[in-house]
């Protein structure tokens, strides 16, 4: 029988706007995987954080943005691409310098993403260009205010802080998703991706089919095959409930 896997992303996308699981959204998990499609968690967050979740019904977890994959059932790492120490020393010694904490995301085998934080944006927006330059390394998602500076301070972090998710330049949400297929079976034809944002455009490359949150960015909405509801009115539920059962 084929697998039929559903990635899909957290912020923005399965949480609503205060960061939470609607009942309807977790019933909406539960339903999709008793009806044969396999639910996996697409997310910049780091194992710890999705753990804390309890999302029961999801299996696999894919982690820091493509930075590693989490069998969640049996709490083991089957794949993880980490940094290079060189790319990592680079990283945080330019923050340094600039006096910008950088928050570091730890896999079973070492570092897979950094996070360089400061309420300073007009530094941040400075400083993107000179980590884009160390070798190795991609920056995969950002506080939207880096790059648009009309846009509302975005509360990723509760105290406005802007943020880059810094990764080795082989790490993607998109190529996560490419990973685990490989190591499940799975075909383009059976994987659909629901995101949101910036970071969620690499896995609509790797899906064969492509929704895009009615809150997403616009880039998004233009390369979907469906445009849900938005993440505050049940995008995701609504969207599963219309599925049908997935098929041998």
């Amino acid at each position: 029988m084929k697998t039929k896997a559903i990635f899909i992303d957290l912020d923005g996308t399965l949480f609503n706007s205060k960061r939470e699981i609607s009942a309807c959204n977790k019933k909406a998990l539960e339903d999709i995987k008793a009806r044969g499609y396999m639910p996996v968690i697409c997310t910049g967050r780091t194992i710890e954080r999705v753990i804390s979740y309890q999302i029961d019904s999801v299996d696999y977890v894919i982690f820091n943005n493509g930075g590693g994959i989490l069998d969640a059932k049996n709490n083991k790492v089957i794949f993880e691409n980490l940094m290079k120490k060189s790319s990592v020393d680079a990283v945080r010694d330019l923050c340094k310098r600039k006096d910008i904490q950088v928050l570091t995301c730890n896999s079973a085998g070492g570092i897979v993403m950094l996070i360089p934080i400061s309420a300073d944006y007009d530094l941040m927006r400075r400083i993107r260009p000179e980590i884009l330059a160390i070798p190795h390394v991609a920056i995969v998602n950002q506080s939207k205010i880096i790059t648009d500076p009309n846009f509302p301070i975005d509360a990723t972090f509760d105290d406005g802080v802007a943020f880059f998710d810094v990764v080795d330049k082989d790490s993607s949400k998109g190529n996560g998703i490419t990973k685990f297929c490989e190591i499940m079976g799975i075909a383009k034809a059976d994987r659909i991706a629901i995101g949101d944002d910036l970071n969620d455009l690499t896995m609509f490359d790797a899906c064969g089919y492509n929704v895009a949150m009615g809150n997403a960015i616009s880039e998004l909405k233009n390369r979907a095959d469906f445009v849900a509801d938005t993440n505050d009115n049940g995008g995701v539920a609504k969207f599963l409930k219309g599925l049908p059962d997935a098929q041998g």
